[in-house]
């Protein structure tokens, strides 16, 4: 054991080597917690494939009817078995979104494997909570965030059929991705948005196999009400119409908006009776509801100028894929915490800039932000403390800030040596 204590042990390989320790450790405790002991929304979509089975409505106004055809899948086994199996696929997947975007990254300025690795260990410490709570239901949203990686990767490589592919598979899984349609109509990618079109249509057309061309109609159009109807709703604070109150952990882009410009009356959901619930805004109404759709579009009109393709850039760069994923989720009407596992990628970014660029003011940034969002709110707080730090939307700033962070780099050459690691390579050429 003295060993430990020698200052030659602790070089960078060997903290590498006791992370990845650490991490897989973690990854099989939380499978048998996740698998033996949890249930959350992993059941619900579980119940979701039994009722396409069954001919019900049960689940089809949520999501899109190939999702439910797909939730058939994790409903045909028994429960743990099938929990399993799901849990070692999203840690797969979560596997290979790494190595994309390790390629994907290189146009940030290249650097050594090992700094590349020490970059994903550090991101994935970062976004722990999150991960345990996406983890607690097998990894859903790291099955869906590596089918945006694998959208973005193929249209990073070229591949822009593929491309179209992988995001119309992702649309389906969860409608919020659709926003990556305008991002490619807005980057010029012609044959890629209509390969997602067109993805998207022939995979919506899927469960007549099965259900019939009336049923499926009548089901998709369950759905494209629901989601007309939650667009229509002029509430600043979203909620998901009369089926669920709006909630003070909705961690959405709306609702933290909303949360600073809106006043809740006492008997308002979001309202906490505690001198600690601040408000900030005094608007009701149709004020506080255009005000925040106002701050939405000017949101939304700076990143169309920071995404505008200009002459000599690239067809897409890892910077702007990590925000289009991130915003995947966060302007969805409603967005919980294991939701934000879509900013894993910017954490990732930040931790190759950090390395190859250290400052002071960076690392004393991201060490705050990672504090945020490590911080287990309820072991920490309470119930009723973590439900009113929720309430103040902590996490959905941090990531917000984590996109400024990332698009404030500047690329410049750098050299990361340390004892036997390789140094930074220079002259990465921007993928096709």
């Amino acid at each position: 054991m003295a060993i430990l204590f020698q200052r030659s042990f602790w070089t960078w390989p060997r903290i590498r080597q006791a992370l990845l320790i650490v991490l897989a450790l973690i990854v099989v405790v939380k499978a048998v917690v996740a698998v033996g002991f949890r249930e959350n929304d992993f059941s619900w979509h579980r119940r979701g494939g039994e009722a396409f089975l069954n001919g019900t409505n049960a689940g089809f106004e949520n999501y899109p009817v190939p999702r439910m055809m797909l939730n058939t899948l994790i409903a045909i086994g028994p429960a743990l078995p099938t929990r399993l199996i799901v849990y070692v696929l999203a840690i797969g997947l979560l596997y290979l979104t790494y190595r994309m975007w390790r390629a994907m990254a290189r146009d940030q300025g290249a650097m050594s494997p090992f700094w590349d690795e020490m970059a994903g260990i550090g991101a994935i410490f970062m976004f722990l909570q999150i991960l345990f709570r996406d983890l607690d239901e097998c990894g859903l949203q790291l099955i869906l965030l590596f089918l945006l990686t694998a959208g973005g990767y193929a249209l990073m490589t070229g591949k822009a059929v593929q491309a179209g592919f992988w995001l119309a598979v992702a649309t389906l899984y969860k409608f919020s991705p659709i926003l990556t349609l305008p991002f490619l109509l807005w980057k010029r990618q012609w044959r890629a948005a209509a390969a997602q079109v067109v993805f998207t249509a022939a995979l919506s057309l899927l469960p007549i196999l099965y259900l019939g061309a009336e049923r499926t109609w009548q089901l998709n159009q369950a759905f494209a009400d629901t989601a007309w109807r939650i667009m229509q709703t002029k509430s600043a604070y979203p909620h998901y119409l009369e089926r669920e109150a709006p909630k003070p952990q909705n961690l959405s882009l709306q609702a933290m908006l909303a949360r600073y410009v809106q006043r809740f009356p006492a008997d308002h959901p979001v309202y906490q009776p505690t001198p600690w619930f601040i408000q900030f805004g005094q608007l009701e109404g149709l004020s506080a509801y255009y005000t925040v759709r106002g701050l939405m579009l000017g949101m939304a009109l700076l990143l169309a100028w920071y995404f505008w393709p200009r002459a000599g850039s690239p067809v897409m760069t890892s910077a702007e894929w990590a925000i289009v994923c991130l915003m995947c989720t966060l302007t969805a009407p409603l967005c919980w915490k294991q939701h934000l596992v879509l900013g894993l990628p910017l954490a990732f970014l930040l931790m190759r800039q950090l390395a190859m660029q250290p400052s002071r003011a960076r690392t004393t940034a991201i060490a705050l932000m990672s504090l945020v969002i490590l911080v287990p709110i309820y072991a920490v707080f309470g119930r009723q403390g973590g439900v009113l730090w929720a309430s103040y939307k902590f996490e959905t700033m941090t990531l917000l800030g984590m996109i400024i962070l990332v698009i404030s780099h500047r690329k410049q050459a750098a050299s990361l040596v340390t004892g036997d690691i390789e140094p930074v390579h220079a002259g990465y050429q921007h993928a096709a």
